[in-house]
């Protein structure tokens, strides 16, 4: 169990987007976060093989390295 504190102006727009959408502020914010966490572990993956010494490939590169 979480408990949150909401700035007002966040749980009024929560509070609309639950009414217009039909769905519980618990749904509502329980699929932001998952997106928002899949986002962020997205960018630091991105970010690790940036940093690395591994090569980068342009889409172009990729595809003709891969055979397609």
């Amino acid at each position: 169990m979480l408990s949150i504190r909401l700035p007002q102006e966040l749980e009024e727009k929560l509070e609309k987007a639950s009414k217009s959408e039909d769905r519980s502020k618990s749904w509502i914010i329980r699929k932001a976060l998952e997106h928002y966490l899949e986002d962020l572990i997205d960018y630091q993956e991105a970010r690790q093989v940036l940093n690395s010494s591994s090569p980068i490939y342009s889409n172009e590169e990729a595809t003709k390295r891969l055979g397609f």
